[in-house]
């Protein structure tokens, strides 16, 4: 996931960001719905989507996207109410991180408002409501795949699991001590860390690992403070290897430190997989200037996807809400660029988890 420390938030006003609704309005068609985004720099890729939409002919649907890149509460809500309060709101694509889409999902649920989060991965979010959908599987996958890498490639390693203190964090610890054998290597440190913490607390967390000394670290967090955290880290103890979360893939967005070398993570896609990713990958490079992250080429999905129930006549929450449970059942599984998309029980979509490096910048 994306970094998801900033405090701010950005409205832009419902526009026609496909241009056929304001001339199917007077013609007879129905009155335009309003699909909402509240994600962070993941927009720009739902953007992409819209667009792509929008050249193959798609009308009368109207956008809201909010800037939404935090993950406390009070914000989250914030912008959950603004859409909820614009007329014609039927889905929207978020949150940008697995607290946010929680603290959220109550007034979507209450408003029969389809809330499809391409990336939030906390197991809470499975019991938030039959309007809450999400592209990914939940975290306790993800914790059974990192305890099984570190009882492959570190069997008697010393493990420092760090992770932060949000429904994220939290539910990935649980999921990975949960998957430990009896066998396999047990943590030396156990400590949980804030987002945005003073420099006292990154003396503290700094210090914590370095007094543990471990031979690999379990990063179960996002990259921002990891970047502050691990040069000092690996200045005293040397180039200790960190296994990290699918949120340290937030670092393809940030400054490069040599420190990212030692750094292998859970993506949720395998972006070298080709097909159409290439395609996108390569669009949203010239678009952008990096190479995508998962949780873009997700949020371009998950925009789709909303967009491809509303193409087949899907104009309600609840219809929305019916049209993605049969993916995969009444209907074909979405085609996506990630992959094929059919929603389980608990509105999940499986998939396999790789392995990936932080790519260094090209000369």
């Amino acid at each position: 996931m994306p970094p998801r420390t900033m405090h701010f938030w950005t409205r832009w006003p419902v526009v026609g960001a496909l241009l056929a609704v304001v001339a199917g309005v007077g013609c007879g068609e129905p009155e335009p719905v309003v699909v909402g985004v509240a994600m962070g720099g993941e927009s720009r890729a739902a953007r992409m989507a819209f667009a792509d939409a929008a050249a193959a002919g798609l009308s009368g649907v109207d956008t809201l996207f909010i800037l939404a890149a935090n993950n406390l509460a009070a914000p989250a809500l914030d912008a959950a109410e603004r859409l909820v309060a614009t007329p014609g709101l039927v889905a929207l694509v978020g949150h940008s991180n697995s607290a946010a889409s929680i603290t959220a999902a109550q007034i979507y649920n209450d408003n029969a408002i389809v809330q499809l989060a391409p990336h939030s991965t906390a197991p809470l979010y499975s019991q938030a409501g039959p309007y809450s959908f999400r592209m990914v599987q939940s975290d306790e996958q993800q914790g059974v795949f990192l305890a099984g890498v570190l009882r492959r490639e570190h069997p008697d390693a010393r493990v420092a699991l760090v992770y932060v203190n949000d429904d994220y964090g939290r539910g990935l610890r649980s999921s990975f001590l949960q998957a430990l054998e009896s066998g396999d290597p047990q943590p030396v440190l156990d400590f949980p860390h804030v987002e945005l913490p003073d420099s006292a607390a990154i003396f503290r967390l700094r210090a914590a690992i370095v007094e543990a000394r471990p031979d690999v670290i379990l990063w179960l967090g996002r990259s921002a403070v990891l970047a502050r955290v691990l040069p000092a880290v690996h200045a005293e103890l040397g180039r200790v290897p960190v296994l990290g979360s699918d949120g340290v893939e937030g670092a393809l967005a940030q400054p490069w430190i040599e420190s990212w070398r030692q750094v292998r993570f859970v993506a949720l896609v395998d972006m070298d997989q080709g097909g159409r990713l290439t395609d996108f990958s390569r669009r949203f490079t010239e678009l952008v200037g990096r190479r995508p992250s998962s949780p873009e080429a997700l949020t371009y999905d998950a925009t789709a996807l909303l967009l491809r129930a509303i193409a087949d006549g899907a104009r309600s929450g609840e219809a929305i809400r019916a049209w993605l449970n049969e993916l995969g059942r009444q209907r074909p599984p979405f085609d996506g660029i990630t992959g094929p998309v059919a929603f389980d029980e608990n509105g999940d979509v499986a998939r396999d988890y790789v392995l990936a490096r932080i790519p260094e910048p090209r000369p």
